[in-house]
């Protein structure tokens, strides 16, 4: 099963070195995918085979989350920012999909989902420099 249109990556250092701060974008890198779906079960997959860059710029101000090497934008529809990180959302045609990141440390956590199946991705997010 592929996955062709979202985005988001995950996957640099264990520790951050610095907490995000939602004011300026940061990059993130999908580090652990896992594919899911009602027939299978789960499978470990990599990134590049369900279609995910292996880097993303995330903008919170501008909502929206941009695909590095790539020509591709995902805008986000949905953010809030309770003490400690902020949950985001979106959908893009039939896909909708949810991410949590942690301010203090980057761990980022989100879930992609269609008719029938679900890709868990686990990440880190980092301080991007303009």
């Amino acid at each position: 099963m592929k996955f062709p249109v979202l985005l988001l990556a995950f996957a640099l250092p264990m520790t951050s070195l610095a907490a995000l701060n939602g004011d300026e974008p940061f990059i993130c890198a999908p580090r652990h995918v896992f594919e899911c779906d009602e027939i299978d079960g789960c499978d470990a997959a990599l990134p590049k085979e369900i279609g995910l860059a292996s880097f993303a710029k995330v903008d919170l101000k501008a909502k929206k989350i941009t695909a590095l090497g790539i020509d591709r934008v995902t805008p986000i529809e949905y953010s809030e920012s309770p003490e400690g990180g902020w949950l985001i959302a979106g959908a893009d045609g039939v896909l909708s999909w949810s991410g949590a990141i942690a301010a203090e440390d980057g761990n980022l956590t989100m879930s992609i989902t269609g008719d029938g199946y679900t890709f868990s991705i686990y990440g880190h997010c980092e301080q991007f420099p303009d």
